[in-house]
């Protein structure tokens, strides 16, 4: 482990942590450095980068900025001497954040607003029955940027809201620390953020706030965003059946409703050769006392109806 941390030779408690992981980011990283260090306010804020062993240049970039940091903007350095994998790393670099306050920010988007984590913060003062704000953001693919998700008008969002529909850019996001470590049995999840919003969300409200604070790029080597439709709904089911088997929220009798949500879009989209194995998964996490969810089921019962009699006639076809 490579550590550069001025924490241990000049102690400073930050109003804010932004925490930085990255992994192969060198055409990205000053971009998103310079984003979080432009942020104004009078506050102090520490950066906590988690390089999780980067084969580029990644760290030769961090040094050059590490020799010209300020007192109220410093910058902690954490480079792993193997690779230990995304949510290990996200997990070692969360415990050592010590703000108050918690932003994210990886190392491939980067932050537009000036004013982002001011006006994030001053909103998680003054509303105290919030535990996160989240806003809009732009998404740049193939050079092109265009406006990303877009929530639309300021709101509030409940767990439930955030279980059904991520409500959430990770890049956008600012928190209070209410949870002091990752717990363990996330260490395996394919996905960190969507879950880790819920467990948030254990502890209070969430807010979109209606303007645009960072930019989302999309590239092949992104850990979500490389991937095809498919992968990430089966990413998704993945981090919802580790829920449901953990029950670590305040609204767990929900989640199957989720699931049912997943296996059926799966089934709907995606499901060649393997129609029967998604079909089950959506019966046996029907819920009954659930209107949305019956419907679903029954859908899914006329869409199975439907094959099965489009089978039954190729097989009379072929027949003849």
């Amino acid at each position: 482990m490579i550590c550069h941390d001025l924490y241990q030779e000049q102690p400073l408690i930050p109003a804010i942590s932004v925490l930085m992981l990255t992994y192969k980011h060198e055409a990205f990283l000053e971009e998103a450095i310079n984003g979080i260090l432009m942020q104004q306010g009078e506050f102090d804020l520490e950066l906590i980068i988690g390089d999780d062993c980067s084969p580029d240049n990644s760290e030769a970039i961090v040094n050059k900025f590490l020799i010209n940091q300020s007192t109220h903007r410093r910058i902690r350095y954490f480079r792993h001497s193997e690779n230990i994998g995304m949510m290990p790393n996200f997990a070692y670099c969360f415990e050592k954040c010590k703000g108050e306050f918690i932003a994210f920010c990886e190392g491939d988007d980067y932050w537009t607003d000036k004013n982002k984590l001011n006006r994030q913060v001053d909103f998680l003062r003054k509303n105290k029955k919030y535990v996160l704000t989240t806003s809009s953001a732009y998404k740049l693919e193939n050079n092109k940027l265009c406006l990303f998700d877009n929530k639309g008008a300021a709101k509030t969002f409940t767990q439930y809201d955030q279980l059904i529909d991520n409500q959430c850019i990770t890049c956008t996001v600012a928190f209070r620390k209410v949870i002091d470590k990752i717990p363990k049995w996330m260490d395996s999840l394919p996905i960190g953020d969507y879950p880790f919003f819920l467990l948030l969300m254990n502890h209070g409200l969430g807010y979109h706030d209606n303007f645009i604070s960072a930019v989302y790029r999309v590239h092949s080597g992104g850990v979500y965003s490389g991937l095809d439709d498919k992968s990430r709904l089966l990413k998704e089911i993945e981090v919802f059946e580790a829920l449901k088997k953990e029950k670590p929220l305040n609204i767990n009798k929900n989640i199957n409703f989720k699931l049912q949500y997943l296996y059926y879009d799966v089934y709907l989209n995606h499901s060649s050769g393997s129609v029967n194995m998604w079909f089950k998964k959506i019966i046996k996490s029907t819920d009954f006392t659930n209107s949305k969810s019956i419907i679903l089921a029954l859908k899914s019962i006329f869409k199975y109806l439907l094959i099965q009699i489009r089978l039954d006639y190729k097989v009379k076809v072929d027949k003849k």
